[in-house]
């Protein structure tokens, strides 16, 4: 019964474990998504003559 218990403990560390990488790839997802926006913005108004990093 104990190796039962035992067992049921480790699925459920893991699922806690999936869930929290899960999580933590969708937060760098949006990570990426703002910095490939703000690139393509920094792009395009350098394209039209201003340059936002000087």
């Amino acid at each position: 019964m104990q190796h039962f218990a035992l067992r049921q403990g480790f699925a459920a560390q893991n699922e806690g474990f999936e869930l929290f990488h899960r999580r933590a790839g969708w937060y760098q997802d949006k990570l990426a998504l703002a910095e490939r926006a703000k690139n393509k913005a920094n792009i395009q108004s350098a394209l039209r003559g201003n340059r936002p990093w000087q």
